[in-house]
């Protein structure tokens, strides 16, 4: 530990002398050509993926100054097989001087009309907003050699040539805590769920024909699913960073928990089930081909389900931590297994073209969303397009009191 330290201010104090340079450069050329600083937030996989391209979609749009950006990673790299394909999407500085840009950064802060010279990359906070993603293809792609290395990667899990397969995660404590152990991540325990709690989906998906892949890197137990097709791949000694975009990317469908790897599946457009989302006004709205399946709230003094036209009158749709929770008097409760059978089997069905909605189950989207429109973030370009699973508002029509 203290080697490394010692390494990292080393290298911040080489760095020192180019990146005053680079600011200097920045302010020479500015009446020429506007450079700015590009940090990604390159140490979670769910901010390198999905902050980098939302904002690649909105400066595509227009919706910035025109300029040349300077990518690169502003700490830890969380996938390195990430980091080259954006380096190959975008131009980025080399891991091994990123020093410098992170340097010219945290200098170029304190000096005048700072925020001209760093791209607004942060501001987006990996949340499409104004409903680009729908419109717009991906930025990233696989090389020849990286697809017959994620081809060779699936053969080697037992996937066969040409067989579609559905990927899934379930957020435990693992990972934060072996990455970043100096971090106390248990205010945010809410949304770990239990990986019993999606065996059934997994399995019932596995009963239609798919191949179903446990994802992650970092997990707390290996999973408990009996089917032949289930896979977990974090422990099958196959898992490797190119692998984890490859599955994510090239997956019929994603479902599980709000967790990092999700955004994978996300910035490649693919159609995902959210499980267990524990808030509400966090809902990705913009997500056309998503469907959500919130935790429930129940009151803490006698059980009794919380309706979505409480959360909004209460403000209940964001709380984030543990602590708020147990301050409003109620309780979350993660998905039912059956409540995520049913939503993984709602998007089998809708990309098949089996899906039929009934008068009910339009009546109830509408009521779903005119309770919780006052709570949930509303996207710029074509309002809120994501739904709420069928099955729970079937299961629960008390949530549309």
């Amino acid at each position: 530990m203290l080697a490394r330290k010692t390494a990292k201010a080393l290298a911040l104090a080489l760095a020192l002398l180019p990146a005053l340079l680079l600011l200097a450069l920045q302010r020479v050329v500015r009446p020429l050509r506007l450079l700015r600083l590009a940090p990604l937030r390159s140490e979670r996989i769910s901010h390198f993926a999905s902050n980098t391209e939302v904002y690649l979609c909105e400066r595509d749009a227009g919706l910035h100054p025109p300029a040349i950006d300077l990518f690169f990673c502003a700490d830890k790299v969380s996938n390195p097989a990430l980091a080259r394909m954006w380096g190959r999407a975008v131009g980025m500085w080399p891991v091994w001087l990123s020093a410098v840009p992170q340097v010219a950064l945290a200098i170029g802060r304190r000096l005048p009309n700072a925020q001209d010279y760093i791209a607004p990359i942060l501001e987006n906070r990996g949340r499409d907003i104004e409903g680009l993603l729908a419109s717009t293809p991906p930025h990233l792609a696989f090389t020849e050699v990286e697809e017959a290395e994620g081809q060779r990667g699936l053969r080697a899990l037992g996937v066969p040539e040409g067989a579609e397969f559905v990927c899934f995660h379930v957020r435990d404590p693992a990972y934060l805590s072996a990455e970043f152990s100096a971090v106390d991540w248990g205010y945010m325990s809410h949304r770990d769920a239990t990986l019993e709690s999606h065996v059934p989906a997994a399995e019932a998906l596995a009963e239609l024909g798919y191949w179903v892949i446990r994802m992650g890197s970092v997990v707390a137990s290996p999973l408990p699913a009996t089917h032949p097709r289930v896979i977990d791949y974090p422990l099958s000694g196959l898992r490797s960073d190119l692998m984890d975009l490859y599955l994510g990317a090239k997956c019929r469908f994603y479902f599980g928990t709000d967790s990092g790897i999700w955004a994978v599946s996300g910035i490649f457009r693919r159609p995902i089930v959210f499980s267990s989302y524990s808030m509400i006004g966090a809902f990705q709205t913009w997500g056309w081909n998503y469907i959500h399946v919130p935790a429930l709230l129940r009151r803490a003094a006698d059980g009794s389900l919380v309706p979505f036209a409480e959360i909004a009158e209460r403000r209940l749709a964001i709380l984030d931590t543990n602590e708020r929770l147990e301050q409003e008097g109620v309780v979350l409760v993660h998905s039912a297994p059956e409540v995520i059978v049913d939503a993984v089997l709602e998007m089998d069905a809708r990309l098949s073209g089996a899906w039929v909605e009934t008068p009910e189950d339009a009546a109830m989207q509408r009521r779903c969303w005119e309770l919780l429109s006052p709570v949930v973030e509303h996207p710029e370009r074509g309002g809120i397009s994501t739904r709420v699973a069928a099955g729970l508002l079937k299961r629960h029509p008390e949530l549309l009191a």
